[in-house]
């Protein structure tokens, strides 16, 4: 008598074994899966997002500032801040990521394709907070099994929040995704260097003559000392600069002004400052061409007399350092990656990952200096300015938390544990505590889980706990902290992990990403404005909490007075009208004040909800169309 085909160990055996198959052979294809399908998607749904707040400001500004450095730079010898009406906006933050993404958008629209700009950029957004999905799923990999690390990249991935900001947000989840890179290339560099090819450089290293060990040895610590005294004293070099030529300008009789009218008919002639910039330029263009010849040299070195030295730089560290390097060069929190990832070589390696750690620091500190041109005319200097100012950002904007409103600079010591309860799905939280009760059990009994629990303490609950005691400013609920929440979900994982039976991993897995999914289609393309059921959704957090705080509605604003507007018609915008201006027709007459040409004229009011705005400004105007999603209330648009 045959099997049953739904028999215990018919079909549901045959369903298993081909789930476990691909898991095995090919681990990393449901991930690539994944993403692949989010590619697909994307093109169908972009066009849904508006354009968020400062979005704008990223890109013509920072963006195009820091590209114009480079040309600058080499001509001038300067890379200052962007002069505004307030004073000079200074690169604090590096601006690696704003600058590529504009370069890619730049060269697409040049191909006349017909794409809104901010679409193009909004598709780099989505391709980078993939790569961060990608990163996620190999770290957990690390210590999770296939299912488990899908399971946590899909918790991970269908966070309302999360997906929102993966889309319309220039800074913290491109950001959160280059952090998870730089962890996840961080651990491939480990399991390169120490998976055979230390042994067989010491091995090498061993072998070699004394006097040839101590020979490369100082050539090497010459050149890589001289190296960071030339590029760490750029401001001593500025000023040797200026102390040279204002010594010959004040002793025009001396050897010194002799020397100079040598190369310079006209020196002592022209102001002093003009010849002060052309011998700075001179001295930095000395100091590229050193600095490459003698790493030229160094390496030629290394591959006659130590060639397996060089696998030490093979593309692993490399990459994994340029990557530390350009997430630093987007927020200076990024070396938190870096440290993450040394203190594991060190806990694994002892003394073996000294010289590691040195070399992909080399690298990141290289990585950050070519990706920031800010720190260009005085890296020391600027870097801890930027460190400063950061730590103590001065920012006095007013939040929105349960129903008061703060100073970006003074908020409640519960603002981030609220925010985090009511902005994550209702079943990450309860995964969170099983996964650290589960893998603090595991490290107490038996020494398991201890590189996780490294990762959650390092990468979560320190940083959480800062954020929590010191208070820094924060504002638009929680985006500035996205990069420290992946540990969270790891511990989700955890549970998953725990589970032996994939049908009921699968089940698990499906049940806890529901709500996410479901939510997400809901509020969609608002997802970034969620809040769970624990706070009634996006309703009860209304007049509470902050909602659409960087203006994406404005893009559905504006469709909807591109179909009703008069030719030539004025529009009012409350709030960033710049938003609204990037999708209105161009026939309309936008403006972001009351001014006189709206005096008898009948125009178009539009309002966020943000601050009251909509009821503050024209209250007693006739409404003519609001967006809101799931009953609330996003903008409004009226006819005065």
């Amino acid at each position: 008598m045959g099997r049953h085909p739904f028999s215990e160990k018919g079909f549901m055996d045959r369903i298993i074994e081909l789930g476990k198959e691909p898991l095995q052979k090919y681990q990393n294809l449901p991930v690539l899966a994944l993403i692949l399908a989010n590619m697909i998607l994307i093109p169908f749904i972009l066009t849904h997002y508006g354009e968020s707040w400062d979005e704008r400001h990223q890109y013509e500004h920072y963006a195009n500032h820091a590209l114009q450095s480079y040309v600058s730079w080499f001509q001038e010898g300067r890379s200052e801040g962007i002069t505004e009406a307030g004073g000079v906006a200074k690169d604090l933050h590096g601006p690696a990521f704003v600058m590529t993404v504009e370069l890619l958008t730049q060269f697409i629209s040049n191909l006349n394709l017909g794409w809104h700009e901010t679409d193009i950029r909004h598709f780099f957004h989505f391709i980078t907070f993939q790569m961060g999905l990608f990163s996620l799923y190999i770290i957990s990999r690390r210590w999770l099994s296939p299912w488990a690390s899908l399971g946590t990249t899909l918790l991970y991935m269908t966070q309302p929040v999360f997906w929102g900001h993966g889309i319309i947000n220039p800074k913290d989840m491109p950001f959160a995704s280059l952090f998870l890179l730089s962890i996840a290339l961080g651990l491939k560099m480990y399991d390169y260097l120490y998976n055979g090819v230390w042994e067989q450089v010491s091995a090498v290293w061993a072998s070699l003559d004394t006097r040839l060990k101590w020979t490369i040895g100082l050539i090497v610590s010459i050149w890589a000392f001289s190296i960071v005294c030339l590029f760490a004293g750029t401001k001593v070099i500025s000023e040797i600069s200026t102390n040279i030529i204002n010594s010959a300008y004040t002793g025009p009789n001396t050897t010194m002004i002799h020397l100079f009218s040598l190369v310079a008919k006209n020196f002592g002639a022209v102001p002093a400052d003009i010849y002060i910039k052309k011998l700075f330029i001179f001295l930095l263009r000395l100091r590229g061409i050193y600095t490459i010849l003698s790493t030229t040299v160094v390496l030629w070195l290394l591959s006659k007399r130590f060639w397996s030295g060089l696998r030490l730089l093979g593309l692993p560290v490399m990459l994994a350092g340029f990557v530390l390097g350009f997430a630093t060069s987007m927020r200076n929190a990024g070396p938190l990656a870096g440290i993450l990832i040394a203190i594991y070589i060190f806990g694994r390696a002892g003394r073996k990952a000294i010289l590691t750690i040195t070399i992909y620091g080399f690298v990141s500190l290289a990585s950050m200096y070519i990706t920031w041109p800010y720190l260009w005319g005085d890296p020391v200097g600027r870097l801890l300015e930027s460190l400063q100012v950061m730590a103590a950002f001065p920012r006095e904007q007013q939040v929105l938390f349960n129903g008061m409103y703060y100073p970006a600079n003074a908020l409640p010591v519960t603002y981030l544990p609220v925010l985090l309860a009511i902005q994550l799905t209702e079943p990450v939280w309860v995964l969170f505590l099983a996964g650290v009760t589960v893998t603090i059990t595991g490290f107490i009994k038996k020494r398991e889980y201890g590189g996780i629990l490294l990762v959650l303490l390092g990468w979560f609950i320190i940083p959480i706990l800062g954020f929590v005691i010191f208070r820094p400013s924060l504002y638009d609920n929680f985006r500035q902290v996205l990069f420290i929440l992946p540990p969270i979900f790891l511990m989700a994982g955890v549970v998953f992990s725990k589970i032996k039976q994939p049908i009921w991993q699968i089940a698990l897995i499906t049940l806890v990403i529901l709500p996410g999914i479901m939510d997400g289609i809901r509020l969609h393309p608002y997802e970034y404005i969620y809040y769970n059921r624990f706070i009634g959704g996006v309703n009860g957090a209304q007049v509470r909490f902050e909602l659409d705080y960087w203006g994406t509605s404005y893009r559905e604003a504006a469709n909807y007075v591109n179909s009703i507007a008069p030719a030539n018609a004025y529009v009012y915008v409350e709030g960033p009208a710049h938003i609204f201006n990037s999708f209105a027709r161009r026939d309309l007459k936008v403006l972001d004040a009351y001014g006189p040409e709206l005096e008898g004229q009948e125009y178009y009011f539009i309002a966020l909800s943000r601050y009251n705005l909509d009821e503050i400004i024209s209250p007693d105007a006739e409404i003519i169309y609001t967006v809101s999603v799931d009953g609330a209330l996003l903008t409004v648009i009226k006819k005065p």
